[in-house]
């Protein structure tokens, strides 16, 4: 029997998510960004080469709508014809259902279920990672690693356990992503490592150019934000956490300020709007943008000025940020919120979360008795 492809894999794949049993789930971030949803794609191919007649699916945790809010990702998969039809995206399952049926699960791209699956916690059987490690599911083999694209822990595990499985299309994909998480492997980002290098190195021979207009190509597409409104620019990255009742979230957005502000005369507001909806105690967003160089923002804001306060006078031990004044006035406002540039372009969400948590766990004491 030959060995399908990708593109076959999925489609096989689709047509079991009826089936009484799902042997495997292999599940991305919620905010589902490109180098998540390639990661838990191949993963979940590389997975399914062992278990031969089992079921084994990647669930993209977004809703199929709101795919075109990745214009990156849209761009790689017609590269690698991928076809959309038959991926799993979150308004394709009825949640419960899909996951009382489901066996096992793996994490990539993250180790910690969010708010909505966090009750099967004890299905995780395997964790792949490349973010802190927050120490929970002790059951699961877990391979954490600080390097600066999931996509190059996955890959190594194409290559070394299936090597007959690299071809063009997961190749292709687990490129894209590594390239444009490490911005082109360029070590002024703070991203790169040396792993993150080699597996690009192995995967050189996939792209439809050479790496350079590669990820340019990419990173022109995924800057492309003319049609996505306030709350589309928050919700395209947007990654939620919490501790005890406290909820927090910090989006990603690729539009500076000044651009920003052109489109909405009230950043505050919208921001209070996005807060809202996610019933969210604190909303950052972190923002990066090229104009004459690499350069990275931040937006915070809280639903009471006394915690928007305590988080900005901890971060300025912390962070080397400096205030941004917008040129429209901020009214109408319940909460409070604030602008920086930063200084220090090595510190993503990736590296501002462990931050907050932190922050978050020294001011919100527990209960008596907990």
């Amino acid at each position: 029997m030959s060995t399908p492809t990708l593109t076959q894999y999925l489609a096989q794949s689709r047509t079991k998510t009826d089936h009484k049993a799902i042997d495997l789930v292999v599940m991305g971030n919620e905010a589902c960004d490109l180098d998540s949803m390639v990661s838990s794609i191949v993963l979940a191919y590389t997975m399914a080469a062992k278990q031969q007649n089992g079921c084994c699916i990647p669930l993209l945790p977004i809703k199929r709508g709101d795919f075109r809010l990745r214009p990156e990702a849209v761009d790689l998969f017609k590269l690698a014809k991928i076809d959309l039809q038959p991926l799993v995206f979150l308004d394709d399952i009825e949640p419960d259902g899909f996951m009382a049926r489901t066996k096992n699960i793996i994490l990539v791209d993250h180790n910690q279920l969010s708010r909505a699956f966090e009750s099967h916690g004890p299905k995780i059987s395997m964790i792949l990672d490349h973010h802190k490690d927050q120490g929970l599911y002790p059951q699961a083999k877990k391979t954490i690693q600080a390097v600066g694209s999931c996509a190059t822990l996955v890959g190594e595990r194409l290559i070394k356990k299936h090597p007959e499985l690299v071809a063009p299309c997961p190749g292709l994909l687990l490129l894209g992503a590594i390239l444009l998480d490490t911005v082109n492997l360029d070590p002024k980002a703070g991203r790169v490592t040396p792993k993150d290098k080699a597996m690009a190195a192995a995967l050189a021979k996939f792209s439809p150019s050479g790496l350079t207009p590669f990820f340019n190509h990419l990173q022109s597409t995924r800057f492309s934000t003319k049609d996505l409104s306030s709350f589309d620019l928050l919700k395209r990255d947007y990654k939620a956490y919490g501790f005890k009742d406290f909820r927090w979230g910090i989006g990603s957005a690729l539009v500076c300020l000044e651009a920003w502000e052109k489109r909405e005369n009230n950043l505050g507001l919208a921001f209070e709007s996005y807060a809202r909806s996610k019933n969210l105690d604190l909303l950052g967003c972190m923002i990066a943008y090229k104009a004459q160089g690499f350069h990275r923002q931040m937006v915070l804001y809280a639903k009471n000025g006394a915690v928007h306060d305590g988080v900005v006078r901890f971060l300025e031990k912390k962070l080397d940020f400096e205030p941004y004044t917008l040129k429209h006035k901020i009214g109408g406002l319940n909460g409070k919120i604030s602008f920086y540039a930063q200084k220090n372009l090595e510190i993503s969400r990736k590296k501002l979360a462990p931050i907050l948590e932190t922050y978050f766990k020294l001011i919100i004491r527990p209960k008596s008795g907990e």
